[in-house]
């Protein structure tokens, strides 16, 4: 009789879960320089959702290589310093509750470290989701050297804004 009550309980939180696919991306990031500003996007990614109510859990790849910047130049400079040859993926996975202070844990550069995400908005409604959230990074945590403009650094916080439309 425990086993079929252990059984039926899993299979109704398996029904409450539902898988969603990722319909359209927009990750976008700046670097902040004294005499600069750098904006960059890539809006192709590989993502996957499972997710009933708030709590969800997320896993998105992104490759380096589709970061652009509008500027070639920099974008392959920018592959270099984040070793994209070596570790070609951005992967970030999210597990829970989502809300501002939510973890987001990165791969990047052949690094692994857990971020917050903030000004988060999530909705979900008929079979569609949307994710929005910013997050911040610091090139020194993942042992990415800081490229430089005349002599001087890029600062070392970079943030990232996504966008995410998701469907079942």
């Amino acid at each position: 009789m425990k086993t079929i009550f252990i059984f039926a309980l899993i299979i109704s939180s398996l029904a409450q879960a539902q898988d969603y696919d990722l319909a359209k991306i927009k990750v976008s990031y700046q670097v902040k320089h004294s005499f600069k500003t750098v904006d960059g996007i890539c809006e192709v990614a590989k993502c996957k959702a499972v997710c009933s109510e708030k709590v969800c859990e997320f896993l998105a790849a992104i490759r380096i290589k589709d970061f652009k910047s509008g500027n070639t130049s920099r974008d392959t400079h920018m592959w270099k310093v984040t070793k994209a040859e070596l570790f070609p993926w951005v992967i970030g996975r999210m597990k829970g509750k989502i809300a501002d202070n939510s973890e987001l844990n990165l791969e990047f550069a052949g690094k692994k470290r857990s971020v917050k995400i903030y000004q988060v908005k999530f909705k979900q409604d008929q079979g569609k989701m949307i994710l929005d959230f910013n997050f911040d990074i610091k090139l020194s945590e993942f042992e990415i050297e800081r490229p430089r403009l005349l002599t001087m650094p890029v600062e070392d916080r970079i943030t990232l804004t996504v966008h995410s439309e998701w469907k079942r």
